[in-house]
């Protein structure tokens, strides 16, 4: 690896470390805490992503608008 794909590598991980540590502070200094909130909320945007994509027409899941008939 190259020195800037290191040094990249190593900031992403920091961010990563950083956004765990930020995770389990907020739940209180509970490892286990922390994991079960990120479950939650994992679970909560899955609910939401799933009943988002069932209220689109069909069109746009399958990438393509479909035709309209004009008044």
């Amino acid at each position: 690896m190259t020195d800037a794909a290191e040094r990249l590598e190593d900031e992403s991980l920091g961010a990563r470390e950083a956004a765990v540590d930020d995770a389990i502070r907020a739940a209180g200094g509970d490892p286990r805490a922390a994991v079960w909130a990120l479950l939650v909320q994992l679970a909560e945007r899955e609910e939401a992503r799933a009943l988002a994509h069932s209220r689109i027409s069909l069109g746009y899941r399958r990438g393509r608008q479909p035709l309209r008939k004009l008044p």
